[in-house]
C-alpha cells in the first residue's frame, strides 16, 4: 500500500473499522464478501486527504465528530471496500440478501455512527431503513451528512433529557 503522511492514523482506524466489518458480518450472515483492505487504506487515505483540505480551505483547527462521522461515511460509500467473493463474481445468483447488497450502507452507518457514540441498534427501523436509503440511492454532501448527523445527535440528547 502507498505510505501517506497519515500512515499511523490510518492504520489504526483500519484496525478498528477491519474489528468493526468482522462483528457486522457475523451478526449479519455476510457470507460471500470480504473487506477489501487495500480499498479500506484508499478510502481512508482520502477520508484524511478530505478532511485537512476542508480544515485548511476554512482556516479550521479541529473537525467536529459530526463531520468526521460524514466524512467517514462518504468515503467509505464513495470506496465501496465490501467486495463480493470471488466465488460470488459472475454467478446469476438471485440468492444474495438485500443485507450483503446494502452491506457498504451498513457498514458506512456504524463507522460513521461510531464517532457518535450512537449504537446503531438505538436507531428505529425506520431511521436506520431511511438512512440507508439515502446513502444508497442519493449523492450526498458530506456537509449535508454531517447536517443529519448533528441533528440525529440532537434527538438522542434531548431523548436523555
Amino acid at each position: 500500500m502507498p505510505e501517506s503522511a497519515d500512515a499511523d492514523r490510518i492504520a489504526s482506524r483500519m484496525y478498528a473499522l477491519e474489528q468493526s466489518y468482522l462483528d457486522l458480518a457475523e451478526k449479519r450472515g455476510w457470507t460471500g464478501a470480504y473487506l477489501n483492505l487495500e480499498i479500506l487504506y484508499h478510502a481512508l487515505d482520502s477520508y484524511f486527504q478530505d478532511i485537512a483540505r476542508m480544515k485548511s480551505y476554512r482556516f479550521m483547527g479541529r473537525c467536529d465528530r459530526h463531520k468526521q462521522a460524514a466524512f467517514t461515511m462518504k468515503w467509505l460509500m464513495a470506496s465501496r471496500p465490501i467486495q463480493l467473493s470471488e466465488s460470488r463474481v459472475g454467478q446469476a445468483d438471485l440468492s444474495l440478501s438485500s443485507s450483503l447488497l446494502l452491506a457498504n450502507e451498513t457498514f458506512a452507518i456504524h463507522a460513521g455512527l461510531g464517532y457518535m457514540d450512537i449504537a446503531v441498534e438505538r436507531l428505529s427501523v425506520d431511521y436506520f431503513r431511511n438512512l440507508l436509503y439515502l446513502i444508497h440511492f442519493h449523492p450526498i454532501a458530506a456537509e449535508q451528512l454531517a447536517s443529519e448527523m448533528y441533528l440525529l445527535e440532537d434527538r438522542f440528547r434531548s431523548a436523555r433529557s
